[in-house]
């Protein structure tokens, strides 16, 4: 029987209590783990470096093939790209319309990187298409940013060259703009139908539809109905005329007649476009005649053949022969466009084809075939030569060879952000490519919304 004053014995290994042993033993498992995960940070860490080294790599490769053949465009497909490639990293080539995404990702940390030519920055993602709502949401007129605003029927889209967007907001008669940080605003226009220039909350516009910018930043807004195009300062918003005295006649026409701009008017103008030398080439849908503006304000008939029915039928006789500008037929023309070497390209939609106008004058076929959703509705062309359209509820891309793939949409109407065949669309106005190239930017008409395709 033990008393109260004896001691009792401890379990010792070589003068170490059993509890003292645990100890260091947890303390070497603690000082193991931290070591391992210090490995694996440094080996991560080192992965990572490897990896962006490639892509950092990969791009002066492509760079400097393209300084030495003195090319103006990059590789269009995988196989014409050198690339830097170390071991375990996996680096993948794609041309992008602004010229090339490069994205490499490690089998160690499995994360993806990504270097574009518009930026030469090193960012992590991926080169996927996608589709992301810029503003807009029910059809209304609220100003907010984001999903908050609302527009009614967005016709038309220029982006600036400060990331800008100007949004001709068709079913509330203004022009609206869109900050860089998705604020939306009134930029001109009283709400109220009309033909009236002046200050910006003095303006007044009929339908606004399709929007052009040219160098110096000033907006021209092509208004079909009122047979006008206009100039709004994009500072100001002031509105002043430019082309077309406006009038409309039977079957909502206007009186055709070519000369100074005191008297010159226009027949259902769609689109404008600018060339080199400053002249620039309106579309119009009722004549089916492409018309040209000096720089100072002369209209005449550049384009376009056949009977002009002015104020006698709903429009001037419709054809698809080629041939001399001026003895060439066209049907309903839904966009312009001028490539940097001045050749003017054509989109119709009953002909279901583009056509081209080159410098000398020769109209002919680019491309055709484009039936049903295809049709084009608008379009534009990137640096690489790429023609972007506008079909009724998907975006297409068309190559210098004549192409033809969905970029992103559907056959079908809808709206979904999401990748390219998740994104939907519902009747889409106008597109403008961003300075950059790397995004392009959507009047989504039946949507009331403005989305952006980020390239």
């Amino acid at each position: 029987m033990a008393t109260h004053g004896a001691s009792i014995k401890r379990s010792s290994f070589h003068g170490f209590t059993i509890v003292e042993l645990l100890i260091v033993v947890v303390v070497i498992a603690i000082l193991a783990a931290i070591v391992v995960v210090s490995y694996n940070g440094i080996t991560r860490s080192a992965a990572e470096a490897s990896l962006k080294s490639d892509l950092r790599n990969s791009a002066s490769l492509i760079e400097a093939a393209k300084d030495e053949t003195g090319s103006t465009t990059y590789p269009t497909t995988p196989s014409e790209a050198k690339l830097a490639k170390s071991q375990d990293n996996t680096v993948t080539y794609i041309s992008k319309p602004y010229g090339y995404c490069i994205s490499g990702v490690n089998a160690r940390t499995n994360k993806t990187f990504v270097i574009k030519s518009a930026t030469k920055v090193i960012s992590e993602g991926n080169c996927d298409v996608a589709v992301t709502t810029v503003a807009g949401s029910t059809s209304g007129y609220l100003d907010g940013t984001g999903t908050a605003a609302q527009f009614a029927a967005p016709a038309g889209i220029a982006a600036g060259t400060d990331g800008t967007l100007y949004v001709s907001d068709r079913g509330n008669k203004r022009i609206r703009k869109i900050s860089t940080d998705g604020t939306v605003s009134l930029l001109s226009g009283t709400g109220a139908s009309g033909q009236t220039n002046g200050s910006a909350t003095s303006s007044q516009y009929n339908q606004p539809g399709k929007l052009s910018l040219d160098s110096a930043g000033t907006l021209y807004v092509s208004d079909n109905s009122s047979h006008v195009v206009r100039k709004v300062n994009t500072s100001t918003g002031a509105s002043s005329a430019f082309a077309g005295i406006g009038g409309v006649c039977n079957y909502g026409r206007g009186n055709y007649t070519d000369g100074t701009s005191a008297v010159a008017q226009l027949d259902g103008p769609l689109d404008i476009a600018i060339d080199s030398n400053g002249i620039f080439y309106i579309a119009e849908s009722f004549s089916n005649r492409i018309r040209a503006v000096q720089p100072n304000g002369t209209v005449s008939t550049y384009a376009g053949s056949g009977a002009l029915n002015s104020c006698l039928a709903s429009s001037a006789a419709a054809g698809s022969a080629n041939g001399d500008r001026l003895s060439a037929t066209f049907s309903s023309m839904t966009d312009i466009l001028i490539d940097k070497n001045d050749t003017i390209y054509v989109s119709e939609s009953p002909n279901n084809d583009i056509r081209t106008i080159s410098k000398d004058g020769i109209v002919s076929t680019f491309t055709s075939g484009l039936t049903g959703a295809l049709q084009p509705k608008a379009m534009l062309m990137d640096n690489q030569g790429t023609i972007y359209t506008a079909g009724l509820h998907g975006i297409y891309s068309i190559t210098p060879s004549g192409v033809i793939s969905l970029v992103a949409g559907s056959v079908s109407f809808g709206y979904a952000d999401g990748s390219a065949t998740t994104a939907r669309f519902n009747t889409i106005g106008d597109i403008s490519l961003s300075n950059d190239q790397t995004a392009l930017y959507i009047a989504d008409t039946a949507n009331n919304r403005i989305r952006k395709l980020s390239l």
